[in-house]
């Protein structure tokens, strides 16, 4: 049986990275404009859905970029064990909080 509360960090999802924009409610715009990249590559991202097409979709540098973003606002993305997890650190959940109409 495997443990369960055993976290492995790794290259995030497409699901994973559009989950992490949606609970940051930030648009397509905005992710492209902190992580310095332009909107077509934002768009053709969210665009392929496949697992393995991250790595043919952007280059390394670009999803780096994107990563960073990320990170800046507390987000981590990992699996346990089968399961894809967005980490959202205390910092991400004042943003989203913040981002929330009331």
């Amino acid at each position: 049986m495997q443990d369960l509360t055993e976290i492995t960090y790794t290259l995030p999802s497409i699901a994973q990275l559009v989950a992490a924009r949606s609970y940051l409610f930030w648009s397509q715009q905005a992710l492209a404009d902190k992580a310095g990249v332009g909107i077509a590559t934002i768009k053709r991202l969210e665009k392929a859905n496949e697992l393995g097409a991250l790595a043919d979709t952007l280059k390394l540098a670009t999803l780096k970029r994107i990563l960073e973003a990320y990170e800046r606002e507390g987000i981590t993305f990992a699996r346990q064990g089968e399961s894809e997890v967005v980490i959202f650190g205390p910092s991400a959940q004042i943003q989203a909080k913040s981002g929330r109409l009331t």
